[in-house]
């Protein structure tokens, strides 16, 4: 069976992004400082509750995810609601127990960075995960029969400091690029042999709030607004990684940021049809 080479991660600059987009990333940079703890719960019932709609529109683009080309390339979106729910706890665990780490310790040096995603992972998964030196990755085979390789092993080291040297020259000022682009381009390095999107998760949030404490207690649940959104996110992370569209995904990650900053002052247990529910911490 055919198998096909991810390419290295093509950085963006925050300056190329349309006006439309770099004006929802910063409103969503600024939705930030006005988020709730726990308020990406909000959102999560929200969604599962329009989401049986016929006229729901996944969270990330107005198309049908279950039948977009790149929808084949995982098999993870088949997964049940309920595990990936038991990863966000998982994932918040290892923010709790980073303590008082901030995002900017990332930036002190090359070796430092690599220690502290190491340790991030660990705790993440449980046990110790290495960045893989010899070790070769790829998805499973889609529907067509193709396979995705992930880097090789020989550049991740190569490609990790290009990581690192984006977050230690971005001057763009938005957590939400930084950590959209950081994301993207972690996945597509794979720097580990399990648990990438885990780890890349719990960084993703450390970026967006700057510290480990106030991650662990706004933190956005971005795997399971995956699941509910039929595969949004999934996809626009596929599509910045084959094709060079990381604004998609700064969008997506923007958008769900907003949804929830409006949604706070939405008291769910007396809408209309919701009152059975109760919104209530992980």
């Amino acid at each position: 069976m055919p198998s096909r080479q991810i390419p290295p991660f093509s950085y963006p600059q925050f300056e190329q992004f349309s006006e439309s987009t770099k004006r929802l990333i910063s409103d969503a940079d600024r939705a930030l400082l006005q988020l709730d703890e726990y308020s990406g719960r909000l959102l999560l019932t929200t969604l599962k509750l329009v989401s049986s709609s016929k006229s729901f529109v996944p969270l990330g683009g107005p198309f049908d995810t279950l039948m977009h080309p790149l929808s084949k390339f995982s098999v993870r979106s088949e997964r049940s609601y309920n595990e990936e729910a038991y990863r966000t706890v998982s994932e918040r665990h290892a923010l709790f127990t980073a303590g008082d780490l901030k995002a900017r310790q990332l930036e002190q040096s090359f070796p430092a960075f690599r220690t502290l995603i190491e340790s991030i992972s660990n705790d993440v998964m449980g046990k110790p995960n290495l960045i893989r030196h010899d070790i070769f990755v790829g998805t499973s085979y889609d529907s067509a029969g193709v396979r995705w390789l992930f880097l090789h092993p020989s550049i991740v080291d190569r490609e990790m400091q290009r990581l690192y040297s984006f977050l230690s020259s971005d001057h763009s000022g938005s957590s939400v690029y930084r950590a959209a682009v950081f994301m993207t381009a972690f996945l597509t390095i794979h720097p580990f042999a399990d648990g990438n999107g885990r780890a890349s998760r719990v960084i993703g949030n450390l970026l967006l709030f700057g510290d480990a404490e106030t991650a662990y207690r706004k933190y956005l649940p971005l795997k399971e607004l995956m699941i509910i959104g039929q595969g949004g996110f999934d996809i626009a992370c596929r599509q910045a990684r084959f094709f060079g569209r990381a604004s998609i995904v700064c969008r997506w990650i923007a958008t769900a940021i907003l949804l929830i900053r409006e949604l706070q002052g939405v008291d769910m247990r007396k809408s209309k049809g919701m009152r059975e529910l109760e919104v209530v911490a992980p």
